[in-house]
Parts: structure tokens; C-alpha cells; sequence
């Protein structure tokens, strides 16, 4: 099935790029276009790299891909546990600080180091965006979560760039990125396709939008390598 969906998203980037340039409304990466903007060929670019990753690793069904439905919780590598509640929402519990938080409304997982290196077109690897190894790239992605003192954000779109909050939202996607942005400069930086479903080596990114007095605000999490799958039929990955 991924790998007919690979061949599928293989078609539609080679038409985009070569039928339809500029006549359509996405996001693209590493110039100064924002998230709205006609950048059809290059969106048509990624995609096609991205297909033959598709293609190259994702070629039979693999156990851990499971619905998301039926995941339980989820581990990571530094004991913290993200419990997925009957409302379609997650809740994690962080063990260093024996403190549970509030339950958040979408939850993703995003590749680890070594498969970004294999998927990503090869320009975008040699640009440096991603560091120089996993350590680099693990600062860079908690750079942006953490905003950088409000020059940097995150955020999950879809593949035409509309914003995803919710995992209601999120399963409807057939694909859905990780959003990098430069505030200062009002542009997005990268975009990295992510996981509905827990994988190991991944690193989870939660998040919610609450109400503090007259505001809405977002909270947004990444969190350590997924090293334990639980599912509700009680098997365990790890």
C-alpha cells in the first residue's frame, strides 16, 4: 500500500513540475516565499524526492504501522510516557519531574537524523539546516519549538499549507509536515514530513491552543527518541 501511495505521489510531482508550473497555491522551502505562495514547481520538486524515500523505505508494510487508534502509549528514551486518552487526545506523563501535564490535542513523530539524511533532497542536506549530526539537529528542532525568544515557531500543516491542530484534523491528512518558521523574516525555513504513527528512533511532538484570559495561546513539546510502543491489544514494541 505505501509503496503504490509512493508511486502515486511520484505521478502527481512529475505533472506538477512539468504541466501546471505556478497555477497552484503551496509552501515551499530555502527561498522567500512564505507559506502562501505560488511555488508549484519546487513543491512539485520536493515531492518527487520525498516519493522515492517513500518508495526506498517504506517498500512493505511494517509492523509498527499500526492505526493510530490503537496505540496505548508510547516511551522514550528518557522514561517520559505519552498515554493516548479515549477523546483523541494524549497526555504526557514526564518521569524526571514526576509531573503529568495537561492533555494535548495532536501529536506527531518526527524522523530521527539518519532517515532525514536519507529522504531529504541532497541540496537541502548540503545546505546544513539539518546540522552536521544528530546532536545538531536535535538543537536545531528544539530551537525552533522553543521559539528562540520569539524569532522561531513551529507548526503542522498539510500538504496546500492549511494549519493542523488537532489529531481529528491530522488523520483526515494523507501526509502532514512539520513546519519550521523565521519570524524575523516571515518565511518558512524547512518543512519535514512527520509520522501520524509512533515509530522508534522518532521524536514526538505534541501540542495544544488553550485560553489564558483573552488569549489563545500554544503550547508546543518535542520530546526524546520513542524507544516503547504499547498497544491496546497489549503488544509491545520496543
Amino acid at each position: 500500500m505505501k509503496k503504490r501511495y509512493g508511486l502515486i505521489m511520484l505521478l502527481i510531482s512529475l505533472i506538477i513540475m512539468t504541466l501546471y508550473p505556478g497555477r497552484f497555491t503551496t509552501f515551499a522551502i530555502f527561498d522567500n516565499s512564505y507559506v502562501h505562495s505560488p511555488y508549484s514547481f519546487l513543491f512539485g520538486f520536493i515531492l518527487f524526492f520525498f516519493s522515492l524515500g517513500i518508495l526506498m523505505t517504506r517498500g512493505k508494510p511494517s509492523v509498527l504501522e499500526k492505526k493510530v487508534e490503537e496505540v496505548a502509549l508510547v516511551e522514550t528514551s528518557r522514561g517520559s510516557r505519552y498515554e493516548y486518552l479515549p477523546n483523541n487526545r494524549t497526555q504526557r506523563f514526564k518521569k524526571v519531574e514526576g509531573k503529568k501535564y495537561e492533555p494535548q490535542d495532536a501529536i506527531v513523530f518526527v524522523p530521527d537524523y539518519q532517515t532525514v539524511q536519507k529522504i531529504a533532497p541532497k541540496d537541502v542536506i548540503e545546505s546544513g539546516v539539518f546540522g552536521e549530526n544528530e546532536a545538531q539537529y536535535e538543537q536545531e528542532l528544539q530551537s525552533y519549538v522553543q521559539g528562540s525568544g520569539g524569532k522561531r515557531r513551529v507548526f503542522l500543516v498539510n500538504q496546500k499549507g492549511r494549519v493542523l491542530t488537532t489529531n481529528e484534523q491530522i488523520a483526515n491528512e494523507k501526509i502532514v509536515f512539520l513546519a519550521l518558521q523565521d519570524k524575523t523574516r516571515n518565511r518558512i525555513d524547512l518543512i519535514i514530513p512527520v509520522s501520524k504513527e509512533p515509530k522508534l528512533g522518532y521524536y514526538p511532538f505534541d501540542t495544544r491552543t488553550y485560553r489564558e484570559g483573552e488569549r489563545d495561546l500554544t503550547e508546543r513539546h518535542i520530546g526524546n527518541k520513542v524507544v516503547k510502543i504499547g498497544y491496546k491489544s497489549g503488544k509491545v514494541i520496543s
